[in-house]
């Protein structure tokens, strides 16, 4: 039976793919597509660079049957070589990889987030039946529409000038503000404590404004702004899971 093997830094949220496996072969071997792990060089300057930048942080080599360890694996990890998402390439993380910097920078408003999304997660799967039991018909057509417009933010590798910053100030503000407006709707006093708590979490950022936000012409996103975008997109990635359709 196939498995494979992923080096994770919960730290800095970044995992690297090291390969795949015959969780059942004496000696175990690691393989990409082109052949063993071992032979890839690329891999293993990307390894010993890993293995160097993460000395005393919380590194995990998992497999695919560390479901209870996988689970705190969220979107705003990022993926290294992942073909699926905007994250840097083998060949880009070996070298200095654009928007390194904003990438591994801390993100308070997320691990705040992160914290009361799993903590929603074990209370609303804790009754009997299905995790979305517990919620209303009208808890799911909200969280439906949530998760339909609080869209993933952008890679934090696109430049950003004065105009795309502006554009997504203001794409951070209406999504604060449809928070605000579905905690209005009649539902169940557990979703309504929830998009209570995630107003709370980004208040800080609702204030943030051109004038507000430290930024130089044509690089990365503030990390003040990026942090704020992707709290927003894992609230709008959980309601994918609260609602029947979804989860």
């Amino acid at each position: 039976m196939s498995d494979s093997a992923d080096l994770i830094c919960f730290s800095c949220r970044i995992v690297l793919p090291i390969g795949m496996f015959w969780n059942v072969a004496e000696p175990r071997e690691l393989f990409l597509r082109s052949g063993p792990s071992s032979d890839d060089p690329l891999l293993g300057k990307a390894l010993w660079r890993f293995l160097a930048e993460h000395v005393y942080h919380q590194v995990e080599l998992l497999g695919e049957g560390s479901e209870h360890r996988w689970e705190s694996v969220d979107a705003d990890f990022i993926t290294i070589d992942d073909e699926e998402v905007q994250d840097p390439t083998l060949e880009q993380y070996v070298d200095e990889w654009p928007g390194r910097t904003l990438a591994m920078s801390p993100r308070p408003l997320c691990e705040a987030t992160r914290l009361l999304i799993r903590s929603a997660e074990q209370s609303w799967a804790s009754g009997p039946g299905t995790p979305w039991d517990c919620l209303t018909s009208e808890d799911h057509t909200t969280a439906a529409e949530l998760n339909d417009r609080l869209v993933w933010p952008e890679s934090f590798s696109t430049p950003v000038d004065a105009q795309a910053l502006t554009v997504r100030l203001f794409r951070l503000g209406a999504g604060i503000e449809l928070l605000a407006a579905a905690a209005d709707r009649p539902l169940s006093a557990s979703m309504k404590s929830f998009l209570a708590e995630c107003r709370s979490i980004l208040l800080p950022a609702g204030r943030l404004g051109p004038d507000g936000v430290i930024h130089r012409e044509g690089s990365t996103a503030p990390p003040s702004l990026f942090d704020a975008e992707r709290a927003l997109g894992l609230i709008g990635g959980f309601f994918w899971w609260a609602h029947p359709s979804g989860g």
